[in-house]
């Protein structure tokens, strides 16, 4: 491996750390009612949220997918995708958080260009399967 991923992934990580905490300060912030109520209208293709709750979960998920795409090609072991446990809609904050966290560590074991397996089962690099749920969670933020 040439160089040290944690500065290569530069400003795909700053934006996902900061989407990140912005995510999760509005989801801290609804109520159990809001929570419970639909977001915004998606637009350009992208999934209808029944509930807020939903579309933190989507995240959520979307987050920990990449972060076990990316800990599957750094260990270098077959990709196989877990579901997330549904838990209360309050918790959903903490769950967008703790999956991010789990994402940006895996940042640090592989490069942006290392090839891995998506949930979808599709082979691309790193940094796309990360771009990809870094605009999960960007529309999920516009949204609610």
């Amino acid at each position: 491996m040439t160089g040290t991923p944690s500065r290569e992934w530069g400003s795909l990580r700053d934006g996902l750390e900061a989407d990140v905490r912005r995510v999760t300060d509005r989801l801290r912030n609804l109520s159990a009612a809001r929570l419970a109520a639909a977001p915004a209208p998606p637009d350009g293709g992208r999934p209808l949220y029944v509930t807020c709750a939903q579309a933190g979960r989507a995240a959520a998920g979307e987050l920990a997918a990449a972060a076990l795409a990316l800990e599957a090609a750094a260990d270098g072991i077959t990709y196989g995708r877990r579901d997330l446990p549904e838990l209360s809609d309050l918790a959903v904050a903490d769950q967008v958080a703790v999956t991010a966290h789990d994402l940006l560590a895996a940042l640090e074991r592989v490069l942006p260009g290392a090839r891995v397996w998506t949930s979808t089962y599709v082979e691309t690099t790193a940094a796309d399967a990360v771009a990809f749920a870094a605009q999960v969670l960007a529309d999920v933020r516009r949204r609610i």
